[in-house]
């Protein structure tokens, strides 16, 4: 089964190279990989070239939704229409996933028939500490007691969940979908800049296809993540707070629409 891997670089090089994850899985046979440079780092297109990754070069930045697109784009120019059942993996710089947990993966979806997925995230290479990368969709008073108090009640305990199970959304860390879907969904919405691309993505999924992401707690993988949005007016935190009020507002405008269709349709 092919699955073809989209990693959106900004500032990244040394990071990918010093993790070797790209390294390996590029070597995979029905693997292929997508780099997007958002800054256009010295010596990434070579690179790439040496291990056959393919590269694109922005020549102004954009956002994450946009970059993910564009390797999108270039895989279906390659493996033709997207429902020739492939996938499409959203993979951060950050993450390092083995070729053996990749397997796992695909075997698992592929087994299973999972159009949607994630994997169990952690912070350390042993595998003990938990990445809270799956959550339950926020409230605006869920955002608030994030930014304010430090206190996210969205969190799901991975502790808890022993089996794959259907969770509201997860970290655009690592998102795997039918390309199908994603192509269904139009992509990310690249109406938002950085910040809750992932949250809206998975919830169009769920409301308007009627998919589910699923959670996958055996398929395992280590995740450096850097958080930078905490400090008040930074660019990181005005970044969050328009994507946060633009997803409100989608879920509003889809729940509305839900709500009356059924209304007439009674």
């Amino acid at each position: 089964m092919q699955v073809n891997i989209s990693v959106v670089s900004h500032g990244h090089f040394k990071l990918i190279k010093d993790l070797g994850s790209l390294d390996l899985l590029s070597n995979e046979q029905n693997v292929d990989v997508c780099i997007v440079d958002n800054i256009g780092e010295e010596g990434f297109a070579s690179w790439c070239n040496e291990r056959n990754i393919n590269y694109i070069k922005n020549d102004i930045r954009h956002g994450f939704g946009e970059n993910n697109n564009k390797a999108f784009n270039l895989f279906k120019s390659k493996y033709s229409s997207a429902s020739q059942g492939w996938y499409f993996l959203v993979l951060n710089p950050d993450v390092y996933i083995s070729p053996e947990q990749l397997h796992l993966l695909m075997k698992t979806v592929q087994t299973e028939s999972i159009t949607f997925s994630c994997i169990n995230l952690f912070k350390d290479a042993d595998y003990k500490v938990y990445d809270n990368s799956v959550r339950k969709y926020p409230s605006l008073l869920d955002f608030l007691s994030s930014f304010v108090f430090a206190n996210n009640k969205t969190i799901l305990n991975k502790s808890l969940i022993i089996a794959p199970r259907k969770v509201d959304w997860a970290s655009g860390s690592f998102l795997l979908f039918e390309a199908s879907l994603y192509e269904s969904l139009n992509g990310f919405d690249e109406g938002y800049f950085m910040y809750c691309e992932d949250i809206d993505i998975c919830l169009r999924a769920n409301m308007l296809h009627n998919c589910k992401l699923t959670y996958l707690p055996d398929v395992k993988a280590l995740h450096l993540a850097a958080h930078e949005n905490r400090k008040i007016f930074s660019k990181h935190f005005i970044w969050h707070v328009k994507s946060m009020l633009r997803y409100l507002m989608v879920k509003n405008c889809i729940s509305m629409r839900k709500n009356l269709k059924k209304l007439f349709s009674a």
